[in-house]
């Protein structure tokens, strides 16, 4: 075996383990979402969509985000997500980093999943103009986006980021992951 060929194997490990550290973490904001009443809403558990097995999209190979959406019944108005973005190719301004993030989407009455999410909704902090990765809320309605012509279901987004290397265990998760973004939703 040759050096390269040793280095791309290890290269190919590395992502698999990189992958199972993101199951996990998510696994965890799973488990936090739940003790408090905040159910997955994806149908048959996804985590990931828009990737391709198709010979003419090696760019949709490997997923640009990951991420779990969620509902509770005493909230019929709202969904929320956490998110790992990777590296989504149509933000409108490139990641210098992974990020995890989180929002909230408000629709102001009762939506089902089917008729109210898409799934590159979860990548909507990417998507907020002079957006802070710091941890700072922002929060917008389609209505401050005029160049925007996207009818959203939602009368409000909340969204906060922090770069995924920021997000090492589980304690750090439900403090700066699951706790802010609870709490945000309690407001609602």
């Amino acid at each position: 075996m040759t050096q390269l060929g040793v280095q791309l194997t290890e290269f190919v490990k590395s992502i698999r383990r990189f992958c199972q550290d993101l199951a996990s973490l998510l696994g965890t904001v799973d488990l936090l979402m739940s003790e408090q009443g905040w159910v997955g809403a994806t149908p048959q558990n996804i985590v990931s969509a828009n990737t391709s097995a198709a010979i003419g999209r090696p760019e949709d190979w490997f997923p640009h985000d990951l991420f779990r959406v969620y509902r509770h019944a005493a909230k019929p108005h709202v969904f929320c997500s956490v998110s790992a973005l990777l590296d989504p190719i149509e933000l409108p301004a490139e990641l210098t980093e992974p990020l995890l993030t989180t929002c909230i989407f408000d629709y102001g009455k009762p939506i089902t999943f089917a008729n109210g999410w898409k799934s590159w909704y979860s990548q909507f902090h990417g998507y907020v103009p002079s957006r802070s990765d710091d941890g700072t809320w922002h929060e917008k309605t389609p209505a401050t986006w005029p160049d925007d012509k996207t009818q959203y279901p939602f009368e409000r987004v909340l969204t906060r980021g922090l770069p995924l290397a920021e997000v090492s265990d589980a304690g750090v998760i439900e403090k700066n992951i699951v706790q802010p973004l609870l709490q945000r939703l309690g407001d609602l």
